[in-house]
């Protein structure tokens, strides 16, 4: 996938799963926020278009 994963810090955190849960609960939230968004700006338009 040409994909490199970079460890910045060296110690290990006691939180490391929730952080990992942060993580991804951010990545869903933020494809999710654009999904929804297309789809209620499509919705308006074709509100306004009479559709």
């Amino acid at each position: 996938m040409g994909c490199r994963v970079e460890i910045i810090e060296s110690e290990a955190s006691e939180d490391e799963n929730k952080e990992l849960v942060d993580d991804i609960l951010a990545l869903i939230t933020s494809f999710s926020a654009g999904l929804y968004g297309k789809r209620g700006g499509r919705k308006k338009l074709k509100g306004k278009l009479g559709l």
